[in-house]
């Protein structure tokens, strides 16, 4: 399989790259970079970095992109111009940008996840089965990441949220403060940043007398970058649609 990878001056895009490398079921063929990036020019692993997608698109069979809402929409253009596979790992889409790459899977296939490891993804999983049985516990959520993450609360705390079920934007309160006590059916989300956390989330599930909690750590991007590559090697088997990393485990 033949791969695109744009980002890659980011610390996702070069994680993928250096575990690609050593993976001889996969080949890099292009790497890409925005505009002006001081890495434009360079070579890694013998390819040129440049900063035209649109000019080593056809070598591949998929491209992966973790970039910018912005950058991905136009990454998904392209694709979709000459119907190549897509992985897309950025977060923090508009409604308008989820629906154009929804649009866009209608004719090419696209994996959107807003987090690529395994853990985290049956955790996805098995929260519906949790909320469920624990309707009647007060439910929290506690995230943290680097200091230059831009999007918060992060996309993989707002799908946890997706898989707990809650039912629109009255039952989530962003961090507390003053005087008033909890709302029943409230779910409090506090989003930490600093220092080069990778990636931490914390669900706490509060009854009476006992209390749950769940968190996942993430120690390296390295489990990023292989569940994004096997995200890549599902994604080229299909003609269209739009997949999760839930399809993928």
């Amino acid at each position: 399989m033949k791969i695109v990878v744009t980002g890659i001056g980011g610390r996702m895009g070069s994680s993928i790259a250096r575990i690609t490398d050593s993976d001889p079921e996969v080949k890099i063929v292009g790497l890409v970079e925005k505009k002006g990036h001081p890495l434009v020019g360079a070579h890694l692993y013998g390819i040129e970095i440049v900063d035209d997608l649109s000019s080593v698109i056809n070598t591949c069979d998929c491209l992966i992109d973790f970039t910018t809402p912005v950058a991905t929409i136009e990454n998904v253009d392209i694709a979709f111009s000459v119907k190549k596979a897509i992985v897309i790992g950025t977060t923090g889409f508009s409604p308008d940008q989820m629906a154009h790459i929804k649009e866009a899977s209608k004719h090419i296939p696209i994996l959107c996840s807003s987090n690529m490891s395994f853990g985290m993804n049956v955790l996805f999983k098995i929260l519906p089965l949790l909320s469920k049985e624990l309707f009647d516990f007060d439910v929290e959520l506690i995230e943290a990441h680097h200091r230059n993450k831009i999007d918060a609360p992060s996309g993989t705390a707002k799908r946890l949220l997706e898989a707990l079920g809650v039912e629109g934007p009255h039952k989530i309160v962003y961090g507390r403060k003053g005087n008033d006590k909890r709302k029943k059916g409230e779910i409090g989300v506090f989003s930490i940043r600093g220092g080069d956390i990778v990636g931490d989330h914390t669900l706490i599930f509060a009854g009476d007398g006992e209390k749950i909690e769940i968190t996942h750590s993430v120690t390296s991007r390295d489990c990023f970058a292989y569940g994004t590559i096997k995200a890549a090697k599902f994604i080229v088997k299909k003609e269209r649609g739009l997949y999760s990393m839930l399809d993928v485990i």
